[in-house]
């Protein structure tokens, strides 16, 4: 596996930089997808690619200029940290479309893009970070559950349906609260009556939890979805998701509960 070659997308969040060095360290040859250059003085451990978000053709052309250089795709990581906070009737169809483009079609656009390729050498896997609110969806994260129960239900689906090519999808599902250090989304239309439930979660995201899932451990998870011989469908972070991944499945409102416990 070491001389696989990966590419990680959102390298420069928490997750995506996590996991792109310590692949990196791990003896990968790791590409980190960004939408434009990024100059810094530190070095990294990791080659960037330019990768436009948002065009299919473009995307299409970033990875046959990555497949000249480097030969092949191995894996795909898929790391979305898209955050739109507040209730749902705040939200407009512009702001939904923005939010699901962002953090739904952008990985299908890739992962699309990549497949054929990998389906031709009969080998490859797809990494996509999901998050326990698409299947325990909590208040005024409601378009963020939505976009990650779509990519989770997406995920599933392509795996079965690429059974028999070599290629295999899997997701990784993070602990069940983790800081968001990106850009945060409001609503471009509040309603006075949610400024409370929203202020809360926003100050639940902000705190220093000591139970946030870190991003290195993620990033270990990752290189487990990678290296397993027989990946599993999905993976769990932290204690809680393991302890509760049935209780998750049959009660749908005890991640809702939780998170209200720390709100």
């Amino acid at each position: 596996m070491a001389e696989k070659v990966i590419v990680v997308t959102n390298v420069w969040s928490g997750p995506g930089l996590a996991a792109a060095i310590l692949l990196s360290r791990r003896g990968f040859k790791v590409f980190g997808a960004v939408a434009e250059y990024v100059s810094t003085t530190e070095e990294l451990p990791f080659t960037q690619i330019q990768l436009k978000r948002g065009d299919t053709e473009a995307v299409r052309d970033s990875i046959a200029t990555l497949l000249s250089v480097a030969g092949c795709v191995d894996v795909l990581v898929n790391i979305s940290e898209t955050y739109t906070i507040g209730a749902l009737e705040e939200l407009s169809e512009e702001q939904t479309n923005r939010h699901f483009a962002d953090s739904f079609f952008d990985v299908l656009r890739l992962t699309y893009a990549v497949i054929p390729f990998m389906r031709a050498r009969g080998m490859g896997r797809v990494v996509n970070i999901v998050s326990p609110f698409g299947t325990s969806p909590a208040p005024f994260m409601g378009m963020y559950a939505a976009s990650h129960a779509a990519l989770e239900s997406w995920s599933q689906s392509l795996n079965t349906e690429l059974e028999g090519t070599g290629v295999q999808v899997t997701a990784v599902m993070r602990g069940l609260i983790r800081r968001v250090d990106n850009e945060i989304r409001l609503p471009e239309r509040p309603l006075r009556r949610y400024d409370q439930g929203t202020a809360k979660t926003l100050a639940a995201l902000a705190s220093d939890s000591d139970r946030w899932i870190g991003d290195e451990m993620l990033a270990e998870h990752i290189e487990r979805a990678i290296t397993d011989r027989k990946p599993r469908t999905i993976y769990r972070t932290g204690f809680e998701l393991r302890m509760f991944s049935t209780a998750l499945r049959l009660a749908p409102r005890l991640l809702q509960f939780l998170f209200k416990q720390r709100t």
